[in-house]
């Protein structure tokens, strides 16, 4: 199941200087073209994400649910240098993907995996 977006904003240009050219995003044009990413991807410096749950309460969603995801994607400005955030979301984001994310527990980190995906 993919994400859904329940909520999205987006800044198309830069709040100090009015310029719609980013580093990464800008970058990133060449290598869409190339077909490193998919056209409609969005590129940025930095992507912060957190899941709308107590991480010690994750064991108790059943598998299949959806959880909500809040997304920030910074980049910075070409011309002025601002660094700024140009995209949020929320998303509803599939419990078995947040898992896959966040990896083992701390306690098992390191461990072979023993369903063959590594340790």
């Amino acid at each position: 199941m993919p994400r859904k977006v329940v909520e999205e904003f987006k800044f198309d240009h830069c709040p100090n200087c009015g310029s719609t050219h980013r580093l990464a995003g800008d970058a990133a044009e060449g290598a869409k073209k190339r077909g490193f990413f998919e056209k409609d991807a969005e590129v940025a410096i930095i992507e912060l994400r957190k899941a709308m749950i107590d991480l010690r309460r994750i064991s108790t969603v059943l598998s299949g649910s959806t959880l909500p995801q809040a997304r920030c994607a910074i980049d910075m400005c070409t011309k002025c240098g601002t660094i700024y955030g140009y995209l949020a979301d929320v998303c509803d984001v599939p419990i078995e993907e947040l898992m896959a994310e966040m990896g083992p527990p701390p306690g098992l980190r390191g461990l072979p995996d023993f369903l063959g995906r590594g340790g």
